[in-house]
C-alpha cells in the first residue's frame, strides 16, 4: 500500500475534523456510570496511596488496574482522562483509515468510513472517562500488523494484543482469534511454531497477572461480580447487543429518544446507515481481515458462555469493525457514504444540544463541590449525601449515599452533605431530593446549591 501527500492531508484534516469536534461539543470527561466511578476513584487511590481501591479501601478487581494506572500519572485524573481519550479517538480515526486504505476502500469513501466511526461509534466511547477507545486504538494498530505477511511483525502485534488485558479484560479473545486465523490461512501466511507459541506465551503472562492481582487483592482470580452464566442472562445478553447496535455502533444517540424529533433525526440517520452497509461488496483479497473480526466477533460473545458480561456493541465492536472494513463499497455509492458521514456529525451536534451527557463531572456539580468541600468540619466524621459518589470523583471524599435523612443511624458523628440541585444528565440521576427533619438535622454551613448539616445535639444526648 502507497500513501501519497494527498492522502497524508486528507488524513490528518480527518483526524482534526473529529478531534476537533469532539473539543468543541465535548469540553470535558463524561462519568455517567459505575465503570467511569471506579477508574476514577482508582486513579485517586493509586497517586493517594498506591493501591488500587476505592476511596474506602476496599480492591477494585471488576475493573482492570491498567487505565486508572494511568491516569494516576496525571495531576487531576479528570483531566487526563479527558486527554488520553482524545489523543485515542484521533489515532482510531487514523487507524481505520488506514485500514481501509489497505483493503483499496477509494478516497473518499474511506475519509467517510473514518468519519462516522469517529464522530458516532468511536466517539460514543471516548467521551466516558473509561479505557474502551484507548484498547479500540491499540487493538486497531495491533490488527494492521497482524494483517502483515510478515511472521516478525505478526508476533509484534501478539505483544500489542497481550498489552490490552490489564486496560480491558475483554482483550483475552484477541490472540486466540489472530491464532486461530494464522491456523486456518497457513498456506498463505506460512507461520512458523515458534509464532504459536510465542503468541500463546504472552497471552498467558498477561492473564497470569491480571489473575495474581486479583488473588493479591480479593483471594479470588475471578472476580465475583462476574456470575456464572443461565439461559436468561445468555438471552439478555443477545438483547443487549440488538438494542446496542443501531444506538451505538449505526447512529450515536445518549438520552431519551420519545419525541418526534429525536426519532426524526436518529431514524433519518439508520436509515442513510442502512443505505450504505447495502452497497458493501466482498472482496476476496480481504477474507484475512474478515476472518479476524470474525473470531474476534464470536469469540467475545462467547465469553458471556463462561462469566455475564455487558455484551453491547461497545464490547462487541471490535470485530464488528474489522468486518466492515474488510469489505468495500463500490465508487460510485461514495458520496451516499458522505451523506452518511455529514448524518454523523449533524446528529452528534443535535444531541449533544439537546440532552446533557456529563454525569457526574457537569460543571456545576464541580462548581457546588469545590464550594462545599472547605465547608466541612475536620474530623472523625462519618459524611453521607443525597448525590451517589459527587464528593468522592469531584472532591475525593469518601461518602455514603442516602436517599432519606431517616435511613442515617443516630450516631452524633455524621454529617450530611445536601445537594439543592438537579439532575443534569440525559440518563444518570446521582441526585435524590429528600425533606430534612430540622429536629434532628443541624445547619453548620451552606454554600450555593448545598447545606451541610450535623446532628443536633438534641437529637444525640442520652435523653433523645
Amino acid at each position: 500500500m502507497t500513501i501519497s501527500r494527498r492522502d497524508i492531508v486528507v488524513l490528518a484534516a480527518t483526524i482534526l475534523v473529529v478531534v476537533s469536534a469532539f473539543m468543541i461539543l465535548r469540553g470535558r470527561i463524561a462519568v455517567t456510570d459505575i465503570d467511569a466511578i471506579n477508574y476514577i476513584e482508582g486513579a485517586y487511590s493509586i497517586q493517594q496511596r498506591g493501591q488500587y481501591e476505592s476511596l474506602e479501601g476496599i480492591p477494585i478487581t471488576h475493573w482492570p488496574p491498567g487505565y486508572s494506572t494511568v491516569l494516576a500519572q496525571f495531576p487531576d485524573p479528570l483531566d487526563g482522562a479527558y486527554l488520553v481519550n482524545m489523543i485515542a479517538l484521533g489515532a482510531s480515526v487514523a487507524a481505520v483509515w488506514i485500514m481501509a486504505a489497505a483493503q483499496d476502500w477509494n478516497l473518499v469513501a474511506r475519509t467517510a468510513l473514518a468519519l462516522i466511526l469517529g464522530l458516532g461509534f468511536f466517539r460514543s466511547v471516548a467521551i466516558s472517562a473509561k479505557p474502551d477507545i484507548l484498547t479500540y486504538a491499540l487493538f486497531l494498530f495491533a490488527a494492521y500488523l497482524f494483517l502483515s505477511s510478515r511472521p516478525m511483525t505478526r508476533m509484534v502485534s501478539y505483544g500489542l494484543f497481550a498489552l490490552l488485558v490489564p486496560l480491558k479484560l475483554i482483550s483475552v479473545v484477541f490472540i486466540p482469534a489472530a491464532l486461530i486465523v494464522v491456523f486456518l490461512r497457513r498456506k498463505s501466511l506460512q507461520p512458523a511454531i515458534y509464532e504459536y507459541l510465542v503468541g500463546l506465551a504472552v497471552l498467558a503472562l498477561a492473564i497470569t497477572s491480571v489473575v495474581l492481582f486479583n488473588y493479591a487483592t480479593t483471594g479470588s482470580g475471578i472476580p465475583s461480580s462476574h456470575g456464572i452464566p443461565s439461559v436468561q442472562s445468555l438471552a439478555n445478553s443477545l438483547k443487549q447487543f440488538a438494542f446496542s447496535l443501531p444506538r451505538e455502533f449505526f447512529a450515536t444517540w445518549y438520552g431519551t429518544l420519545n419525541s418526534p424529533q429525536y426519532l426524526i433525526a436518529f431514524g433519518t440517520l439508520i436509515l442513510v446507515a442502512f443505505g450504505c452497509f447495502i452497497t458493501l461488496r466482498y472482496k476476496k483479497e480481504n477474507r484475512t481481515i474478515l476472518m479476524l473480526g470474525l473470531a474476534v466477533f464470536l469469540l467475545s460473545w462467547g465469553l458471556s458462555f463462561v462469566r455475564t458480561f455487558y455484551m453491547d456493541s461497545r464490547l462487541l465492536g471490535y470485530g464488528l469493525v474489522l468486518m466492515v472494513v474488510s469489505f468495500q463499497p463500490r465508487r460510485v455509492h461514495s458520496i451516499l457514504w458522505s451523506v452518511y458521514a455529514a448524518g454523523t456529525l449533524a446528529l452528534f451536534v443535535y444531541n449533544s444540544s439537546v440532552h446533557n451527557s456529563y454525569g457526574l463531572n457537569d460543571p456545576r456539580y464541580n462548581e457546588a463541590v469545590a464550594t462545599a468541600v472547605p465547608l466541612l468540619p475536620e474530623g472523625g466524621y462519618s459524611i453521607f449525601s443525597n448525590a451517589d459518589r459527587l464528593l468522592g470523583v469531584l472532591g475525593r471524599i469518601p461518602s455514603t449515599f442516602t436517599a432519606s435523612a431517616e435511613t442515617i443511624d443516630t450516631a452524633s458523628e455524621e454529617i450530611l452533605v445536601y445537594f439543592e440541585m438537579p439532575n443534569y444528565d440525559a440518563i444518570m440521576t446521582p441526585i435524590t431530593q429528600f425533606s430534612v427533619p430540622n429536629e434532628v438535622w443541624c445547619e453548620i454551613g451552606r454554600s450555593d446549591n448545598v447545606i451541610i448539616f450535623e446532628k443536633c445535639l438534641e437529637a444525640t444526648s442520652p435523653e433523645a
